[in-house]
């Protein structure tokens, strides 16, 4: 054999260069699945999709497109989050503040910062245990998530806001408030890609608002 592939006169040479060749081709047909299948496990972990609460009515998704639904949720539930106070402000607030850096805007940071002291200094944290429940019959709604253009959303939500001052219940009022929210990147303290931006414009009493509708 020459003339052929293999070219040792001794078959059993030709059959050791064959299975060397096989080989070879194997552990680089190994070595390019290896690769592949990383890259799909990478890819599993980094993609975002956000899912619509019902995708019976269909959704296209897209990588990273954020769906409203997730804005919504995501702000409703950090919102109430960092004003829930079940032991004392003082403590609670500030804590809060702290556990949530990740879902915050630097800008955001600071005016809680801010707030917190300037409660902290008028007296307005001590004792005072807090908490915030959404307003009964409160729903999404297309018009509560509305894009202010990149990478920026305002979201709407109603609250029941009620707070206790040594045992005593001192307020109980619903109100409506005006969340900003921004994008951002994902990392992996914030697998959301958004983070609490402040509020668009100060809250306001429900009934307030509903008798001006």
């Amino acid at each position: 054999m020459k003339n052929g592939l293999f070219t040792f006169e001794n078959p059993s040479d030709n059959q050791s260069s064959a299975i060397r060749m096989l080989g070879r081709a194997l552990f680089l047909l190994l070595i390019i699945n290896g690769g592949s299948i990383a890259t799909t496990f990478y890819a599993l972990e980094t993609i975002e999709v956000s899912l619509p609460p019902d995708p019976s009515k269909g959704a296209l998704l897209k990588r990273g497109q954020k769906d409203e639904t997730a804005i919504y949720t995501f702000a409703l539930w950090y919102f109430q989050d960092l004003q829930h106070w079940p032991e004392a402000g003082q403590t609670d607030y500030r804590k809060n503040i702290d556990n949530l850096i990740p879902l915050l805007t630097p800008e955001y940071k600071g005016y809680l910062d801010r707030d917190f002291n300037r409660r902290k200094t008028k007296g307005e944290l001590a004792n005072r245990i807090r908490h915030i429940e959404p307003f009964v019959g409160m729903h999404y709604d297309e018009k509560r998530v509305q894009s202010l253009g990149s990478g920026e959303w305002l979201v709407i939500a109603d609250y029941v806001v009620k707070e206790w001052y040594l045992g005593q219940e001192i307020k109980s009022v619903p109100l409506r408030y005006y969340l900003s929210v921004s994008e951002s990147s994902v990392i992996n303290d914030n697998r959301f890609g958004l983070r609490l931006n402040g509020f668009y414009k100060n809250p306001e009493s429900i009934a307030v608002k509903e008798g001006q509708s």
